[in-house]
């Protein structure tokens, strides 16, 4: 029961006001009718019913597998991640996770979902890559596989890896420094990945991943292809998979 004071009366059993806004800024996950309202959050039903699912907010990376090269750095703070390449040309800050869970990561028929809510405020001029997604990215050989979003020299794309094979779609209209939710979601029904940014639909992306690696990871890192510093600031990650 809730209780809302109007005027020194009391009114039992009426909803408070949650929001003054329905700016929706991220799409329903799942297919459970889940949405980021500017404001709330909004869950209509369970949140990942019959489904496993890894969040963080990075309150530490104490186990995580630091990516670090040259001046790098990455810093935890409270509820974000801090990544910075320094001034050193080929630097390079990022995390990455083996083992992030009990979970098996099964792009080929289990339904899957990764979001994120990221800002690259230092874009002068390029010189940098940067990627933040889910999957086996970073060992370079034939079983790499995964989705996720990357930005190389201020220009945001989605991607997908399949055998090593990494396929990339612009999007445009993106203003990176800003903090942005980030999602993707892939359907393996269909072999597509659809990419959402601010609950927006951008891309959708064929997806015919094969066996590959089977660990689940999160991946984020930014390294520079200049001697000048290069940021990102990461709020959260969220893993879903169908069970």
């Amino acid at each position: 029961m809730t209780k809302k004071v109007l005027k020194n009366e009391e009114k039992e059993d009426e909803e408070l006001p949650v929001s003054t806004s329905n700016k929706i800024l991220s799409p329903d996950i799942m297919g459970q009718n889940f949405q980021i309202r500017q404001g709330y959050v909004e869950i209509s039903g369970l949140l990942f019913p019959n489904r496993h699912y890894v969040m963080t907010y990075f309150e530490s990376i104490t186990g995580w597998t630091s990516l670090i090269l040259g001046s790098g750095a990455n810093t935890a703070r409270l509820g974000s991640l801090y990544l910075k390449t320094g001034l050193t040309i080929n630097s390079r800050a990022g995390i990455a996770n083996d083992n992030l869970s009990v979970v098996i990561m099964n792009f080929i028929n289990k339904d899957s979902v990764f979001v994120t809510t990221l800002a690259i405020p230092t874009l002068t001029g390029s010189a940098f890559d940067s990627y933040f997604g889910v999957g086996e990215l970073l060992a370079g050989g034939e079983t790499d596989q995964g989705y996720g979003f990357r930005v190389l020299n201020d220009v945001l794309y989605s991607y997908v890896e399949v055998a090593g094979v990494q396929v990339t779609t612009p999007i445009t209209g993106i203003t990176l420094g800003n903090s942005n939710v980030y999602s993707a979601k892939n359907n393996t029904s269909k072999r597509i990945v659809t990419f959402y940014v601010n609950g927006e639909l951008k891309t959708s992306m064929g997806a015919n991943f094969g066996l590959g690696a089977n660990e689940t990871r999160f991946v984020f890192y930014i390294t520079n292809t200049a001697a000048s510093n290069r940021e990102v600031y990461i709020n959260h990650a969220i893993y879903a998979q169908n069970i």
